[in-house]
């Protein structure tokens, strides 16, 4: 009775200890997992802040080649003899 009771003991210390370690390892894959998609979200935020940066640079640079022209075609029409008020009310 007493071997069967050591082994019973035994087996139920080592049920136990396998539990914990699966819980262990449980909790772990939990956190990384929570990490990596942490990670995911900032990747995709940071993706979408260059893409708002590159569209407003875009918009940016074609309204300022847009307002060199206007403001290119003014001085060539100045120097044409066209009336400075006129045209630079226009631009």
């Amino acid at each position: 009775a007493t071997l069967v009771t050591c082994g019973g003991l035994a087996l139920a210390g080592l049920v136990t200890r396998l539990d914990a370690e699966a819980r262990g390892a449980a909790h772990r894959l939990l956190i990384e997992e929570r990490a990596s998609q942490a990670a995911r979200a900032e990747s995709a935020a940071l993706a979408e802040r260059a893409r708002i940066a590159r569209e407003i640079h875009d918009v940016l640079a074609h309204s300022l080649s847009a307002q060199l022209v206007h403001l290119e075609a003014a001085r060539i029409q100045i120097e044409q003899g066209a009336d400075r008020r006129q045209v630079l009310e226009r631009v």
